[in-house]
């Protein structure tokens, strides 16, 4: 899986998704990789990431408390 910021420019993006559809097969064999491959929903992915970001700044105390507090309404 190759991730890209939101931000990047278009033609770099366009770029990268052309040299990946074009790579060789040992490259592509070795990741892996399926240049035509339905790109997958990632729905459930980024709410994971949205729940897990909040804990990141704790992640370098010692010892690393990683509970979120819960919401209340």
């Amino acid at each position: 899986m190759v991730l890209l910021e939101p931000q990047i420019n278009r033609n770099l993006k366009q770029r990268i998704i052309d040299l990946m559809k074009k790579a060789p097969p040992s490259i592509i064999g070795n990741a892996d990789y399926i240049p035509h491959a339905k790109i997958p929903d990632y729905t459930q992915f980024i709410k994971f990431v949205e729940k897990v970001r909040p804990l990141e700044k704790n992640i370098k105390q010692k010892p690393a408390v990683l509970v979120m507090e819960k919401e209340t309404n």
